[in-house]
């Protein structure tokens, strides 16, 4: 295995698809960080018989952390998979928006048994608006559509900053995450007292058959050996727990539309891309059974702003509002139509940003 230097990265060739062992072609060439400015030039190679990309030249494990110098897990306000749908101006929301999050939120706590009522008529009208908009769906799953469960022990790898352990501990969890990140862990010990491992899942050493349920949010497409993490999943959970995978889609309608601008594909910290199809692969491979998989258009709208604004500027500017009134407007217009199109058209073909996958041992 030969090293060389990717702009300070200490970096391999990596050609052969993880999941066949197939030599992968070019899906895009000279990519550069287009979010946070990390440094090196990068490629995706791509597998069309398992449908599943990946970074070439790829990054040694020691090294990774650089990409990560600067990265939304460092915030305190907001978890890893809040910044997918956070609102362009959050202080700016009315009260309006905020009460109809709130009461969607009730709906969807009640229908994952968290609470003991929800008013029939409102229970109707949140499921009638989910045919045209992601309000409830994003609610739903910033829970990883976890059904209440007495006692049960959760394990977030890669839990960031601790804002899913800590909703998940508000609702009566034990919890428990794993984290490579330093900077990350000590943003979520500021908020209380919770268990994280700083290291990886193999690091950590966990008795066999601990968890009732493991959830990775954003976190399979970082991981340098996602197989290696599924099997271990595998070891450590109880029989008949669950596995709750949410990864950015290959096979989005953000990425058919903006091609190499696409936000999803986020060079070089997404070391894996994965579609429905070799997610499936994966998780098989590590000895679950998959009880559901689907995508999720709830961030349609977000993929939109970002890639559009990676496809005019070349990165995301640090102010996502532009000062062009005109520029302003039309481009909250086209998210928002972009959005509800995508959410609307997901309920028939799978082309949402994100692929949501329950595997069960």
């Amino acid at each position: 295995m030969q090293i060389s230097i990717n702009e300070g990265i200490e970096v391999v060739d990596k050609r052969l698809c993880l999941l066949c062992g197939s030599e992968g072609g070019f899906l895009y060439k000279d990519l550069r960080d287009r979010l946070f400015s990390a440094p090196g030039i990068w490629n995706l190679m791509y597998c069309a018989k398992c449908e599943f990309a990946w970074l070439n030249p790829f990054p040694l494990f020691h090294d990774i952390p650089k990409l990560y110098q600067v990265y939304y897990t460092h915030e305190d306000n907001l978890s890893a998979q809040e910044t997918f749908k956070r609102p362009l101006s959050k202080v700016r929301m009315s009260e309006l928006l905020v009460t109809l999050r709130k009461l969607v939120r009730d709906c969807a706590l009640f229908d994952l048994k968290y609470k003991n009522n929800a008013p029939l008529f409102l229970r109707m009208a949140v499921k009638i608006s989910s045919l045209f908009l992601p309000l409830y769906q994003e609610q739903i799953f910033s829970l990883m559509a976890l059904t209440k469960l007495k006692n049960g022990k959760l394990l977030d790898i890669g839990c960031g900053n601790g804002g899913f352990l800590s909703q998940m501990a508000e609702l009566d969890w034990e919890v428990y995450g794993v984290e490579l990140d330093k900077e990350a862990i000590s943003m979520a010990k500021k908020k209380e007292e919770l268990r994280i491992f700083e290291g990886t899942l193999q690091d950590a050493q966990f008795k066999e058959e601990t968890f009732d349920v493991i959830t990775m949010n954003h976190v399979i497409e970082h991981l340098g050996d996602p197989l290696q993490t599924l099997e271990e999943c595998f070891r450590i959970l109880k029989k008949g727990g669950k596995l709750v995978v949410i990864t950015p889609n290959l096979n989005s309608f953000g990425h058919l539309i903006f091609k190499r601008a696409c936000r999803i594909l986020e060079p070089p910290r997404h070391l894996y891309l994965f579609s429905a199809k070799s997610l499936l692969k994966s998780v098989e491979k590590g000895g679950f059974i998959t009880s559901r998989l689907q995508t999720l258009a709830r961030t349609g709208g977000s993929i939109y702003h970002l890639s559009w604004l990676i496809k005019h500027y070349g990165k995301v500017p640090q102010n996502l509002i532009s000062k062009n009134l005109e520029e302003k407007y039309r481009l909250l217009l086209s998210r928002a139509v972009f959005g509800v199109f995508e959410y609307f058209l997901s309920h028939f073909v799978s082309i949402g940003e994100e692929i949501l996958m329950i595997g069960v041992k």
